[in-house]
C-alpha cells in the first residue's frame, strides 16, 4: 500500500509482463490526502485529511470515530505498550486502550505552537 498527497490510498495489483513495473489501483472511500499508514494486527490504519480509517484483512474499509473533532486530520501513528496512538493536525494525541476506548493523552493549549520537523534531525 502507498498513501499519497493527492491520489488517496493505492494498492499494488500485480506486476507487468516485464516484472519491473507494478500496477496499482486506488482504494475507494479513502480521502485524496493520506498522511500516515500503520500496519498492525492484520489491519491497515490510515490517517487522512478527514479522519481515521481502518482497512481490514478482508479489504473492508471503516471510518473510525473518536473523541477528536469529526473532520480532524490524522497526521501520525505509533504504538505504546501494544496500543495504538494517533496524532491529529490540531496537536492532540489519543491512545486506543485495548482496542476499546480512546483517551486523550496530550493537547496543545495554543494550536499555533504545533510545528512539524522537516529535513531530519541533527546532532
Amino acid at each position: 500500500f502507498l498513501g499519497t498527497g493527492s491520489g488517496g490510498l493505492v494498492a499494488r495489483s500485480a506486476t507487468t509482463s516485464d516484472d519491473k513495473k507494478f500496477e496499482f489501483h486506488r482504494i475507494s472511500g479513502v480521502p485524496d490526502q493520506v498522511y500516515s499508514l500503520l500496519a498492525e494486527d492484520k489491519a491497515l490504519w490510515v490517517g487522512a485529511s478527514s479522519g481515521l480509517f481502518k482497512l481490514s484483512s478482508a479489504n473492508s474499509l471503516s471510518k473510525i470515530s473518536g473523541p477528536w473533532p469529526e473532520k480532524s486530520a490524522i497526521k501520525s501513528f505509533g504504538l505504546f505498550k501494544g496500543n495504538l496512538v494517533i496524532g491529529t493536525g490540531n496537536g492532540e494525541i489519543y491512545l486506543l486502550e485495548n482496542n476499546l476506548k480512546w483517551s486523550k493523552m496530550f493537547s496543545f493549549a495554543d494550536y499555533s505552537q504545533v510545528k512539524t520537523l522537516s529535513g531530519g534531525l541533527s546532532k
